[in-house]
């Protein structure tokens, strides 16, 4: 199979190979997807952000402050 550039070894975890990620390589991307998440949300209402649009109850502020938690450590 072809690696793609971006990872940069092969770890095992709970059984299964994948590919790490350089950690600066990483933030990097993690910052164009907050900046691509960003723009999206851009423009719209407060009651837009926090209405829920999935079945699952989840609102477009919901999904900002899950991905923040995830990144943040």
């Amino acid at each position: 199979t072809l690696r793609p550039a971006l990872l940069v070894a092969p770890v095992q975890t709970l059984g299964l190979r994948v590919w790490s990620i350089d950690p600066l390589r990483r933030r990097s991307i993690d910052h164009a997807v907050h900046q691509y998440i960003l723009a999206q949300l851009d423009g719209l209402t407060d009651a837009q952000l926090r209405s829920a649009v999935l079945p699952s109850g989840w609102s477009p502020l919901g999904l900002v402050r899950h991905l923040t938690r995830l990144t943040s450590g």
